[in-house]
C-alpha cells in the first residue's frame, strides 16, 4: 500500500493497494473534508478497482459518533449473525 497523507492534518487523502505480486488492485480517494463527530475527516471515500474501468464504490459519511460505549456482547457470533 502507498498512502498520500496531508502534512498539516496527517489525513490520508489517497491510497493505492497492491497485491503480493506488486500489481495495483484498488485506489482509494478521500474528499469532501469536513467536521464529523468533532473531528476533521473526509466525508467521501471512493474506491476504484484497477481491473474494472468505469467502476467505483463511494462511501459517504453524513454523521459519525466517536467514543460511544459498545457492549462486549455486540461482537458475539450470535449477534453478528443477527445483524447481517
Amino acid at each position: 500500500m502507498i498512502s498520500w497523507v496531508d502534512k498539516k492534518d496527517y489525513m490520508q487523502l489517497k491510497a493505492e493497494f497492491y497485491d503480493e505480486d506488486g500489481y495495483l488492485v484498488n485506489t482509494m480517494m478521500a474528499s469532501d473534508i469536513t467536521t464529523l463527530g468533532g473531528k476533521t475527516l473526509p466525508a467521501t471515500l471512493t474506491m476504484i478497482p484497477a481491473d474494472e474501468p468505469g467502476h467505483k464504490t463511494i462511501v459517504q459519511y453524513r454523521n459519525l459518533v466517536f467514543d460511544k460505549p459498545i457492549a462486549d456482547d455486540f461482537f458475539s457470533e450470535q449477534n453478528m449473525r443477527r445483524i447481517q
